[in-house]
């Protein structure tokens, strides 16, 4: 019966477009005629090189400052008058603590150029540097007697 109607009084685009129900992402009814608005989605490559430069420096920053906080843990029983079970979860958990905050920078970096996971990536930065900061601290309170 439709196949029917379609053909006998062919309606036109006008008319199916009116008879339509409104589309709810627009105030109008949809226009099939008209392209589709495409935004702008691009941003300056400025911002992805601050990102990638931001985690190049981290890492390097974090690589150096771990080497210097190794040596330190090492020679921090020199004279032998701590275990060496405590000294070694020193060294442990400062190595451990410095490569958490070492990945803390990762995410960091990438939310100058992830808009859309920007939040995520900042809490998820928080989150590793202060677990990390805390595996260190709580790894040196454990060592001082």
């Amino acid at each position: 019966m439709a196949m029917r109607w379609l053909r006998s009084s062919s309606p036109s685009r006008s008319r199916i477009l009116k008879a339509l129900p409104p589309c709810p992402s627009f105030d109008k009814r949809v226009n099939v005629d008209s392209a589709p608005i495409i935004p702008k989605t691009g941003f300056p490559i400025l911002v992805l090189f601050l990102g990638l430069g931001f985690i190049v420096l981290w890492l390097s920053g974090a690589f150096f400052f771990g080497t210097l906080k190794l040596m330190a843990t090492v020679m921090a029983n020199d004279a032998g008058v701590a275990n060496s079970q405590s000294h070694l979860s020193l060294i442990g958990g400062v190595v451990a603590g410095q490569v958490l905050t070492a990945l803390a920078g990762i995410p960091a970096g990438l939310a100058f150029f992830w808009r859309t996971a920007r939040r995520k990536l900042l809490w998820t930065f928080a989150i590793l540097l202060a677990a990390g900061l805390l595996l260190q601290v709580a790894s040196f309170l454990s060592f001082v007697p």
